[in-house]
């Protein structure tokens, strides 16, 4: 009987090549034929392995994979309720609607990094946002010019019905074009940070004007 022995490698069990036993059953009907299929698989004679597939029943402790742990295209269940496939991990709920969809509070407790954008529907709390702009990391630096006054306006969002104040986008787009940036449906929106540096110029023309003014006049 063939005996069964370790291999170097942990996570594969080595057998004695028996190719006699994989490869001389045969059968005449389908279902034959598709079992020795079956167990065929299970079995690498190249290199005398078994490969197993599927882990049943399992009521021990935990999982310990010292190395990778590849599910291919299977489904992770918890509780018999599918969270994850190859496609989308859910975290609160059985059917993810992205590549990550988290229903509840998520909490991160070091440094998160974004390569992209961050699209929010509800509020965004933080003790600091912070913008790069060491002069280092810029070139062709000139003073910027004011182009015009932009009105702040009083006003009602319309799919909430909440009272709000801020300015419109399209009389912002008139006077500075890089304080508005456009969704892909549409959408106008405002980089309020920017408008900081349109804000500063008036006040430093406005200083301008009132120094002017104080000067003497010459007798």
């Amino acid at each position: 009987m063939a005996s069964i022995t370790t291999n170097p490698n942990a996570n594969i069990i080595n057998i004695f090549p028996f190719p006699n036993i994989i490869t001389s059953a045969t059968g005449s009907n389908t279902a034959t034929q598709t079992a020795v299929a079956a167990i065929q698989s299970y079995f690498n004679t190249n290199n005398a392995s078994v490969k197993i597939n599927s882990l049943s029943a399992y009521s021990g402790s935990n999982v310990t994979c010292s190395n990778n742990f590849v599910l291919s295209n299977a489904a992770l269940f918890i509780n018999n309720t599918s969270l994850w496939n190859a496609t989308a991990l859910g975290v609160g709920t059985v059917r993810p609607l992205a590549t990550l969809d988290v229903v509840g509070t998520a909490l991160i407790r070091s440094t998160l990094s974004v390569s992209s954008s961050i699209y929010a529907s509800g509020d965004m709390y933080a003790n600091g946002v912070f913008y790069p702009s060491d002069e280092r990391l810029k070139k062709d630096v000139v003073a910027y010019t004011t182009k015009g006054v932009i009105d702040p306006v009083r006003f009602t969002w319309s799919s909430s019905g909440t009272p709000d104040i801020g300015v419109i986008a399209q009389d912002v787009w008139k006077v500075e074009p890089a304080c508005v940036h456009s969704t892909p449906t549409g959408v106008l929106n405002v980089d309020y940070a920017k408008l900081v540096v349109v804000c500063l110029a008036e006040l430093r023309d406005l200083r301008s004007t009132v120094e002017g003014i104080r000067q003497p006049v010459p007798q």
